[in-house]
Order: structure tokens, then sequence, then C-alpha cells
């Protein structure tokens, strides 16, 4: 594991956009390059590339590793019901799945068609892979610059579900309009929604169609719907291409019609997602969308103005489900609120709380945090030393320092617990505080 859950909600993206500028890059640089070497070399380029992955994935192994014990004591914990079987008791899970799995469907449908009309339209090899080259890197260029500036507006504006159907209803629009002329320019343009909107706007709806589920749920099951539920979708497509579209042959045309078919289910399953997320989120913010007692009506509010609610009542349940679901942006726009509650009163929201100050720059509150080593409550504890370790800089030892060798045993156990925790995964941080020689230290005092 590289990253814990709160790196990854700080970085995912950055790195997800890495991947789109990789497609860019290696589209044109394909436009530019065929002509004078031809198809094959360009293999031996791209396979020069995948080479250079190897060191870059050794040292992140090095860093990022985390032992192989841990991994067998996480998995061991989570032994239970299977994920499968997770999904099929959410509604909301099983029909997002669902949306999922016929997005991939019809994306492969729409690759099939969009490379099956172009090879007939350009028979020449070599300018077949230039027109690839040069229309997969717009694809991904064009998703870049709705990725970097208009996910964030268009999802604000219209809400996770109407931007669930913005991209089936593009598709839709497009191969009717491709039945009523069926020529290659159509086919760019269903390709480019399909490949700028996918892993823009459509990818951020679908991860905030996930907030209302419960984090350890999402936890076993965000993975199974990544991985599974996408290579069975594929799977299916490539049985649909293999022993219906090739093995009837059919024409284009029918193509078409069939993914109009898919499509309208998959428009069905998103409005079966917006009603079981709106039930959902009606359940986990039932009381805190309450008005005052006698009031026969409810007042919509905007998720911001719910979070101060929730943030500013004293129902401490709602406060750490609140912050268990919360996104990095609201999380910042709601600092002022979310830091006076590292003196609330309950100690899970005193946890919950620090959870949160991994969003904010380094060292915030860390006044507040090192009172919190103090307390009696062991996670409360743990939950500071973990933060106070994490931002205590490379050459200020003396913060973390002052805990390990504290006259206290409780605090010097809980800081050196912390570490050796920690240092599974940065190996520098055991580096920088001896814990091989404070292990040996402290066995030797046993």
């Amino acid at each position: 594991m590289v990253f814990n859950a709160r790196e990854a909600k700080r970085l995912f993206g950055f790195i997800g956009s890495g991947a789109i500028a990789g497609g860019i890059f290696g589209g044109y640089l394909t436009t530019i390059l065929v002509p004078y070497i031809g198809n094959g070399n360009m293999l031996l380029i791209a396979s020069i590339f995948i080479l250079a992955c190897i060191p870059l994935l050794s040292m992140i192994y090095k860093k990022g590793y985390v032992s192989r014990a841990s991994r067998s004591a996480n998995a061991h914990h989570n032994m239970g019901d299977t994920t499968f079987k997770l999904l099929l008791k959410s509604k909301h899970l099983t029909f997002l799945a669902l949306i999922i799995g016929l997005g991939v469907i019809v994306a492969k449908l729409v690759d099939f068609q969009f490379s099956d009309f172009a090879s007939r339209a350009i028979p020449d090899a070599d300018r077949l892979a230039s027109f690839f080259g040069f229309w997969f890197s717009t694809f991904n260029l064009v998703s870049l610059g709705i990725q970097l500036f208009l996910t964030n507006r268009v999802v604000e504006k219209l809400g996770v579900n109407s931007s669930l159907l913005i991209l089936p209803l593009g598709i839709a629009l497009g191969s009717l309009l491709f039945l009523t002329f069926p020529e290659l320019w159509v086919l760019i343009i269903i390709k480019g929604l399909d490949g700028s909107l996918k892993q823009s706007v459509n990818k951020a709806a679908t991860e905030l169609a996930m907030v209302p589920i419960s984090l350890e749920i999402k936890n076993r099951t965000k993975s199974f719907i990544d991985v599974v539920i996408d290579s069975v979708a594929t799977g299916i497509a490539g049985c649909l291409l293999i022993f219906v579209i090739k093995g009837l042959s059919l024409p284009s045309n029918y193509v078409t019609v069939i993914i109009l078919f898919l499509i309208l289910i998959w428009i069905v399953g998103v409005f079966k997602v917006r009603d079981s997320y709106f039930k959902s989120f009606r359940q986990s913010l039932r009381e805190a969308v309450e008005l005052s007692e006698g009031t026969s009506r409810r007042k919509r509010k905007s998720p911001l103005e719910l979070g101060k609610r929730i943030l500013s009542s004293n129902d401490t349940e709602q406060i750490v489900r609140y912050l268990e679901h919360i996104n990095p942006r609201n999380a910042k726009i709601l600092r002022n609120k979310i830091i006076p509650l590292l003196e609330h009163e309950d100690d899970a929201v005193k946890i919950a709380a620090i959870g949160q100050l991994y969003h904010y720059p380094e060292g915030t509150a860390l006044e507040a945090v090192r009172k919190m080593v103090y307390l009696k409550d062991d996670e409360v504890v743990y939950a500071a030393m973990n933060y106070l370790i994490m931002h205590t800089s490379l050459n200020d030892n003396r913060i973390f320092d002052s805990y390990l060798n504290n006259s206290s045993d409780y605090i010097a156990h809980a800081a050196l617990l912390c570490l050796a925790k920690e240092a599974r995964k940065n190996k520098k941080i055991a580096s920088r505080y001896n814990l091989e020689l404070r292990i040996e230290l402290w066995l030797a005092e046993l």
C-alpha cells in the first residue's frame, strides 16, 4: 500500500491527471513519428517507455511497501460477509455497479464501432495509426481540460445524479445522429464524448455517488466494483463483439441499436441510483435536516449549510458520521468549524477532527493536538501521536523525541507504538528516530 486513505483523498486526482497527460503525449508522439518510422518501430518505442516504469515501480515499492504480515492481518480482520454479498445487500451499490458495468460495455462497443469504421475508411496502416494517435490524444487533452476546469463546477451546479446522465445522454444523441448520418465524423464525436467525459465528469459523479455508503463497506466494495465489475463487463462486451456482432456479421447500424438499448437500461439505472442516493442521505442526515419542533415542513439546505449545522450541533454521532464522509474540498471550506472540534468533550469527535487536519497546511493546530497526548483514551492518543509524527520537521526531532523519552511510560510506549506502525510504510521515519535501537532498549527493560 503506497498511500493511506487520507493521502489518497489528496493525491489520487493529481495522479489520475498524469494518466490522461500520458495518453495525450503518447497519442501525439504516435501521430508525429508513425509517418517516418512505421508501426513496428513505434512498438519498440512503446516498450522502452514500459521498461522505464520498472525502476520507478521499484522506487515506489521500497518507499510504500507494507509488510506481508500486515496485509495478512488486515485481510483476517476483514473476514465476514464476502464483498459480493455486501454488494447485493445494498441496493445503492447494486445499481451503481450496474451503471458502471453498462458504461464499460457501451464504451467497448463505441470503441469497436469507431475503430472498425475508421479502418474501412483509411486502409493504409500508417495513416490509420496516425489518425488514431491524433484523435486519442485530442480526446485525452479535452478530458484533461474538463477535469481541471469544468468537472467541479458541473457536478456542483447539476448535482451528482444529473451529472451521471451527461455521458449516456451524450452518447445516445450521438448514436441517433449516426443512424441519420453514418459518417466517420459522427463517430469521432461519439468517441470524443465517451473519451472526454468518462474520466472526468462521469468519474467524479460516480465517486460522489458512493458518499452515503458507510466508510467500512465502501472500503471493502469499491475495489471490487472498480476491478471485478469492470473485468466482467469487458468480458461481456467481448462476447457480444465475437459471437453476436462478428458472428452474425452485423452492420454498424445494428451495433448502434444495441448501444441505444444498453443506454436505455443505463439511464434507468441512473434514476434508480438517484432514488437510493437520496434515500441513503435522508437516512444518515435525517435529524440534521429537521427544523425546530412543531414545524411540519423540511427546508432544503445546501450540503455546506447542512455541514455547518451538523458540526455546530450537539449530536456527536452525526458529527462523526459527517466527518467520515466529508470530501477534501468541503473540509477546507469548513475549516473554522472543524478545528474547534479538537476541544470537543467527546473522544470520537476529537479523533474524527484530527483525521481532517491532513487536508490543511502542515502544522495546522499542532498545539491543540499536543494537548491530546496527555489524555487517557488510547485511540485519541494514537491519533494525536500519528498526526504529530507526520508533521514533525526532519530538522526538528525534538518535538516527537520529547514523547518517546517522556517520563510517563504510558506516553512513551504510545509514541513508540505509533512510530513502529508508521515506520512500516515510511523507512525514513524509522531511521530518523532510531526505531530499532529504541525497541531493543525497550525489550531489555522488560
